[in-house]
């Protein structure tokens, strides 16, 4: 577990995996340059039980840096992630390593998960329909990932360069070692809330989430993307990916409960078909939004259920 300035939800994190129904593990977290007491929040949960393993750096590693370490430091050949601010369901890592023992050849195993807000409260249903058909990103959040460590390593990490986009590098050369996993139950629970927001440029837009369908396009191809990473590019986003860009955006302050912007005129030509009466609709009732949004996510959810065998891990086959 990555920790950088994770008060308040950062001792929820660390007492959902201190609940799980498998009691084998132990759970490294790895201090990262905090100032906002998420430090002596680690160190009291750690003097309490002894499968806890607190790595300190007093300066930041960045999210790749502290993702290698704690990996690095693990001693088990299944290492799983958890984010600071979000929730895993106590039966998640026994999940995650039965669907090993059912498939020994799979590299990670991921699981759905459903939203909460800042208070914990359920404000997105779990999308089973995200795992019907060939996807190009992965359907499970990050922190919700169990992998193989020698997997893992044999394909680098994590790298630098990513911008905010490590997971789906690192998922998009996993899968080309054996199959990702992913449960169709939502034993993760992904917390939506303002801080997690990180208030970009424009430049940051296109150069760090544009990159990702850079890539996804390289991966189509059969061609390494290395020559992708490093620092932002200063160019712009085709008119294609600038609107996935903005949709990805927009969708992560509706549910976080961030207000829009005024529209960027640079941008008014980057939206999706549809976009603009969801941004409008957006900006004057967000709530009622959120609330048809659902409505519609568990209809598909329902949709998907004939179609996925109950509780059976699904094989991901990006496109």
């Amino acid at each position: 577990m990555p920790v950088h300035n994770g008060e308040p939800y950062v001792g929820e994190a660390i007492g959902s995996i201190l609940d799980q129904t498998l009691t084998d593990f132990e759970l490294i977290i790895v201090e990262n340059g905090s100032t906002d007491g998420s430090r002596e929040t680690a160190r009291a949960a750690c003097r309490h039980d002894p499968r806890l393993r607190l790595i300190e750096h007093p300066a930041p590693l960045g999210i790749v840096g502290a993702a290698n370490a704690g990996i690095a430091a693990a001693r088990a050949p299944l290492v799983a992630r958890q984010d600071q601010d979000d929730i895993s369901h106590p039966a998640r890592l026994q999940r995650q390593v039965a669907a090993f023992e059912e498939v020994p050849g799979a590299v990670a195993v991921g699981t759905l998960c459903e939203g909460i807000d800042a208070e914990g409260r359920r404000i997105r249903p779990r999308d089973r329909w995200r795992l019907v058909g060939r996807r190009p990103l992965p359907p499970f959040p990050h922190g919700s990932v169990c992998l193989r460590r020698d997997a893992f390593e044999r394909v680098g990490g994590y790298r630098e360069g990513t911008r905010r986009w490590e997971d789906v590098d690192l998922f998009l050369r996993l899968v080309q070692l054996g199959p990702i996993l992913v449960l169709p139950d939502a034993l993760y629970r992904f917390r939506y809330h303002a801080r997690s927001q990180t208030t970009s440029t424009p430049e940051q837009e296109y150069g760090g989430e544009a990159l990702v369908w850079e890539v996804v396009e390289e991966f189509r191809r059969g061609a390494d993307w290395t020559h992708l990473l490093g620092p932002v590019s200063s160019g712009e986003a085709s008119g294609r990916v600038a609107a996935r860009v903005r949709h990805h955006q927009d969708g992560l302050k509706l549910w976080s409960g961030v207000g829009l912007e005024p529209s960027d005129p640079a941008m008014s030509g980057a939206l999706l078909p549809g976009a603009r009466l969801r941004r409008a609709w957006q900006r004057t009732s967000p709530a009622t939004l959120r609330r048809a949004l659902s409505l519609g996510i568990r209809v598909r959810d329902l949709v998907a259920a004939p179609l996925l065998r109950h509780g059976n891990p699904i094989s991901w086959r990006p496109r």
